[in-house]
């Protein structure tokens, strides 16, 4: 079982829900703690911010298959290329609990 904490298009109703609908098996709203988000052209990031607290949603999967799709949606780790978009690092909620989370990558062109 993974988690993984959203806070972008991949949330509820927006524009890349329809990548994991289906495909997991509990969400609920969440928390974390240190970043906010920016927008970079079209493109909401995750960054540090001590300070801030960061609303999104908490999706658990069974298993770890749905990593090679958002790795792809978030441009992390693409062969090929020698930047990514987002980084994929895990962090811990507001309950405690661990997920992963794509946040702005220091090498995002």
């Amino acid at each position: 079982m993974i988690r993984i904490f959203t806070y972008g298009t991949l949330r509820r109703g927006l524009s890349n829900h329809d990548l994991i609908d289906g495909r997991y098996y509990k969400v609920k709203e969440s928390q974390v703690k240190g970043f906010k988000v920016i927008t970079k052209g079209c493109l909401p990031y995750a960054v540090t911010a001590p300070d801030s607290i960061l609303d999104g949603e908490l999706y658990e999967f069974k298993t770890d298959e749905i990593l090679s799709d958002l790795d792809l949606l978030e441009g992390y780790n693409l062969p090929g290329y020698d930047y990514n978009h987002y980084d994929r690092i895990t962090i811990q909620d507001i309950n405690g609990l661990e997920a992963y989370m794509y946040v702005m990558s220091e090498t995002s062109p």
